[in-house]
């Protein structure tokens, strides 16, 4: 990530995660972002990816950017 501005992370559907990883991801895009970069996905959450992010409450106060970076989308 340092040489790096970019760094697109390919999480396959059937990946199976739990929290720590969602919180690795999470410190990942906050190192970045220190460093003028950025953390991408390369799809949506989906699978076990999406159900962690909805038992762990990250989905329910989102902001925009969050939005964006998890589902790809604008939240409503």
């Amino acid at each position: 990530m340092d040489s790096n501005s970019n760094t697109i992370l390919d999480i396959a559907e059937d990946a199976q995660v739990d929290l720590s990883f969602v919180q690795l991801i999470v410190a990942a895009r906050i190192r970045a972002e220190a460093r003028a970069g950025r953390v991408l996905l390369a799809r949506p959450a989906g699978g076990d990816l999406y159900d962690v992010l909805k038992r762990g409450g990250f989905l329910d106060e989102m902001t925009p950017d969050d939005a964006q970076f998890w589902l790809h989308q604008e939240k409503s």
